[in-house]
């Protein structure tokens, strides 16, 4: 399964290659400066980070990445445990970020 909905990305994006790299590189930038600021986070600093990933995820068709931030807004905001959605967080941001710079690379 891919990271990104490269089809559905095209079709939000009115198929257009410059702003598909545009907002991909935003993507690939903004990822690796909430993921820095997650790392020390308390609960409220994670679920904001957590809330404003999600959106940015659903901007560039990342599914899964989308629901891992879902799931750690959600148990920010309860204070449940976080290490297991965190690291799903993690991986699923690996991946939509390495598939966000190949499809830039092209």
């Amino acid at each position: 399964m891919a990271a990104i909905d490269l089809p559905a990305l095209r079709d939000r994006l009115g198929d257009d290659p410059e702003l598909e790299g545009l907002v991909l590189g935003d993507f690939i930038t903004q990822v690796g400066v909430l993921r820095q600021a997650m790392a020390d986070a308390g609960a409220e600093t994670l679920r904001t980070h957590a809330h404003t990933l999600k959106g940015m995820a659903l901007t560039v068709e990342a599914r899964t990445l989308a629901e891992a931030a879902q799931r750690v807004e959600a148990l920010a905001r309860a204070g449940g445990a976080m290490a297991e959605p965190l690291a799903a967080l993690t991986a699923a941001a690996d991946a939509a970020v390495a598939e966000a710079r190949a499809l830039t690379a092209r």
